[in-house]
């Protein structure tokens, strides 16, 4: 209990400081005690409505219209929800470290992401869905 309220005070410290150094989440703070024991990793149920709820996959950013650096998070047309699950492991997870995985790192307005800052910070509620999922070993249960 003690660790898991130290985690989440320094991530309110993190995100009061303006800026994100992922380089410093230790997956092993995400572990046992850690947030991610209570957070469903489910990627159809959980992972998927993510990118529709944060307009990611509509209009000009990441739908089958328009693939946005060649990402298709559309469940609309073609594979469905398996199709986004490959497109998204087509070099965007960092199964070493999943801090560091593009699939978080560009919504958090990190390396160029052309649709800005989706999640505030590291303690918003969608990046520690997306980044427990990959913890998990970042399965697609919708097959």
């Amino acid at each position: 209990m003690r660790k898991h309220f130290l985690f989440l005070c320094s991530l309110a410290f993190i995100s009061a400081c303006g800026s994100v150094d992922v380089t410093d989440l230790d997956a092993n703070d995400f572990s046992g005690t850690g947030p991610c024991e209570d957070i469903s990793t489910s990627f159809s149920t959980n992972i998927v409505p993510i990118f529709s709820a944060q307009g990611c996959s509509n209009g000009s950013c990441h739908s089958n219209a328009s693939q946005a650096g060649s990402l298709n998070l559309d469940v609309s047309q073609g594979e469905g929800a398996s199709g986004i699950h490959a497109s998204i492991l087509d070099g965007r997870i960092d199964e070493d470290d999943s801090a560091n995985s593009a699939i978080l790192r560009k919504p958090l307005g990190l390396d160029g992401h052309g649709g800005g800052e989706i999640f505030s910070s590291v303690s918003d509620q969608d990046y520690l869905s997306i980044f427990c999922w990959i913890e998990a070993g970042a399965e697609d249960d919708s097959v």
